[in-house]
């Protein structure tokens, strides 16, 4: 089981979806994880926690040691 921050699993789940293209509406580029988290903030969580299972993560407070 790796144990991570959950600012680190955080970003460790944003560098997933990320590696999709970018979503791009007019003009503009938006990630996907952007995108997931403004637009459905439910998928997004729910999502977070499918991740953390399925790649065994364990968060951890900050003060605590790895």
């Amino acid at each position: 089981m790796m144990r991570v921050t959950e600012e680190r699993a955080y970003e460790m789940y944003n560098e997933a979806l990320d590696e999709q293209d970018v979503i791009k509406i007019g003009n503009l580029e938006y990630y996907p994880s952007y995108i997931l988290e403004k637009v459905d903030p439910i998928a997004y969580n729910v999502g977070f926690s499918d991740f953390l299972d399925a790649y065994e993560i364990e968060i951890i407070d900050e003060d605590e040691d790895f």
